[in-house]
């Protein structure tokens, strides 16, 4: 079973308003165009499937999300994760907008609880964060300790967080979830850039464990959905000139050394996808950041799949382009999980 890839292309913004649209897709084939004063040739890159500019999170929930669930409810782990460049719509998709827009984790925890029997459901979430790359902090976003809203200075991380030591929730329904939601995203770092008022800083793990009911004599152990949201991938275009002259040179300076460890932990997720399409598996190494946690899902027992969020504005090809490929390299993939024996 490859690991599945998605597009999802947004609008145009309104400060892009007269850019040229360089993305064009037909079927599952996405092609990115070369924009005024570019010579390349056209590139086509193909999904699993791609969500056009008008769709909706409730369609990227039927479309990526909803057979997962049922596969961890059949007792295997899932993980999945929205990647691409600052800007393109992650958090937007997985989590949603307030007060009406809902993302695809709730409506996940809303398909899961009404399933009948309904099974329990627990979450932890676990931000990592860091403006050095040799020390980069998890932050246990459910812990109390860490629910200082915009003061970031006493927010408490550990370069040695495990899964089992961050405070775990159960959800007593939907709407609990949501709380517990953004109870987790008010703790997190976000702060805006030349490119998003509202960028997340760190790549943010929502765990969700799902405890089913015993059915006769056999009980399945507990599986593991994990949702990923991740910091979008930056360059110096992310401090665009009016940005810079808006904030002192002590908070661009922030913001461009947590670039770079947002950029550290995109390569150490490109790196697990390397590691699965030459070797099948992922190395128990490099234990750190965002690679730490994943490390205990990523395995035999895991459904993969990733939604690539794509700009269509022509002053972004590089980075587009940059997601592209990797997008591509991702599909090479090749994962067949394996469902967890049933203990009696």
């Amino acid at each position: 079973m490859p690991v599945f890839i998605y597009a999802r292309i947004r609008p145009m913004l309104p400060f892009e308003k007269g850019q040229m649209n360089i993305l064009e897709s037909k079927g599952v084939d996405l092609t990115v165009l070369p924009p005024p004063g570019e010579t390349f040739e056209p590139k086509t890159f193909s999904f699993t499937a791609i969500s056009e500019r008008n769709t909706t999170n409730v369609d990227c929930f039927n479309l990526v999300a909803k057979s997962m669930c049922d596969s961890v409810l059949e007792g295997f782990n899932a993980v999945l994760l929205a990647y691409g460049q600052t800007g393109c719509g992650k958090t937007f998709t997985m989590l949603g907008k307030a007060p009406n827009v809902v993302g695809v984790i709730p409506r996940a925890l809303d398909y899961l609880l009404e399933k009948e029997p309904s099974p329990q459901l627990e979450m932890s979430v676990v931000e990592a964060y860091s403006r050095n790359v040799m020390k980069i902090e998890l932050f246990d976003l459910l812990h109390d300790k860490n629910q200082t809203g915009a003061d970031w200075d006493i927010k408490k991380g550990s370069t040695t967080l495990t899964v089992k030591q961050a405070t775990t929730i159960k959800l007593r329904d939907g709407e609990h979830g949501r709380q517990v939601i953004e109870k987790a995203q008010s703790a997190g770092h976000y702060a805006p850039t030349g490119k998003n008022p509202f960028s997340s800083r760190g790549h943010c793990m929502f765990l969700v464990k799902v405890i089913p009911e015993a059915v006769g004599t056999s009980i399945t152990d507990p599986s593991t959905f994990v949702f990923v949201d991740l910091a979008g991938s930056e360059g110096e275009t992310a401090l665009t000139p009016a940005f810079c002259a808006a904030h002192t040179q002590e908070v661009v300076l922030m913001r461009r050394m947590e670039g770079g460890v947002i950029n550290s932990g995109l390569s150490a997720i490109q790196s697990i996808f390397r590691e699965l399409g030459k070797n099948g598996k992922v190395a128990k190494v490099g234990k750190t950041g965002v690679r730490r946690i994943l490390l205990d899902y990523v395995n035999a027992n895991t459904a993969m799949s990733v939604m690539f969020m794509l700009s269509p504005a022509a002053f972004n090809v590089g980075p587009t382009t940059s997601t592209l490929y990797f997008a591509k390299s991702a599909a090479l993939v090749k994962v067949k999980p394996k469902k967890k024996e049933s203990t009696c």
